[in-house]
């Protein structure tokens, strides 16, 4: 696959002035994580340090974000719900990242378009593919976007396991205009006297779909199977209780190419 192609017209542009901005922020989100919470990071060394990459990752909890936004060893564009963009300071800051924003339950062609021009233009995207927080901390049933995305684009794909995060939540209630939150006792802020939660999030292998076929009835079917195994490979970085209906004995599926080290 072409890491650069002029046709596609990538969003966001990275001015000088945001990526000085992503910077700080990665290195503020970093931070933050660490003062709220004990994190452990695995697997960060077989992240590949240029190209396109495609970062699947569970959706636990309000940690989840500034989690990967701030370890994740290069800067990386991201997938994220249109209702975070309405929430005072916070909607600010994500515009001002560069976020692409997608909503919930509704296919949005124009998403998947910039999501796939980020690609090619050689840049990590990080996506849920489950479409939001799982409140069980169970993986549930994918959606299609990341398969599509990883079908249409031969890249790599990185799997992101997050296990402790599902201990804080947060919710924006648009109509009232008001952020609420569940959990934020389980934080270091609000517990002095007792250890932090602790999170871990391991970086998996990197590896590549086989061939997809090429005409239209092909290509469905590859997305579909592509789900699967992409979340498959997902399941087996986390421990038993987070697998969710991707739960599977202990083999590698079929339809998997590492990438060499």
């Amino acid at each position: 696959m072409k890491t650069q192609a002029a046709a596609w017209q990538v969003e966001p542009v990275l001015t000088p002035t945001r990526r000085l901005y992503r910077h700080a922020m990665r290195n503020l989100m970093r931070g933050l994580v660490g003062l709220l919470a004990d994190y452990q990071i695995a697997g960060a060394d077989q992240v590949p340090r240029e190209g396109p990459v495609l970062v699947i990752l569970n959706h636990l909890g309000l940690l989840d974000g500034p989690l990967l936004l701030g370890t994740f060893p290069r800067p990386l564009e991201g997938i994220v719900l249109d209702q975070m963009l309405q929430v005072p300071v916070l909607g600010q800051l994500l515009r001002w990242y560069g976020v692409i924003p997608v909503g919930r339950d509704r296919f949005d062609r124009t998403v998947l378009t910039r999501a796939e021009a980020v690609l090619r233009s050689g840049r990590p995207l990080a996506i849920a593919p489950e479409a939001g927080v799982s409140e069980s901390g169970a993986l549930r049933a994918a959606r299609a976007g990341a398969a599509y995305l990883a079908v249409q684009t031969q890249v790599p794909i990185i799997p992101a396991a997050i296990t402790g995060t599902e201990t804080v939540h947060g919710a924006w209630d648009a109509p009232a205009r008001k952020l609420s939150f569940r959990g934020l006792e389980n934080l270091a802020l609000w517990r002095p006297d007792r250890s932090p939660v602790s999170i871990r999030l391991t970086f998996g292998s990197p590896f590549t779909l086989e061939d997809v076929g090429h005409n239209w009835r092909e290509k469905r079917e590859a997305v579909r199977a592509a789900t699967e195994q992409m979340m498959a490979r997902l399941a087996a970085l986390l421990p038993p209780q987070y697998q969710g209906v991707y739960r599977r004995p202990a083999e590698l599926p079929t339809g998997f190419t590492d990438e060499p080290g």
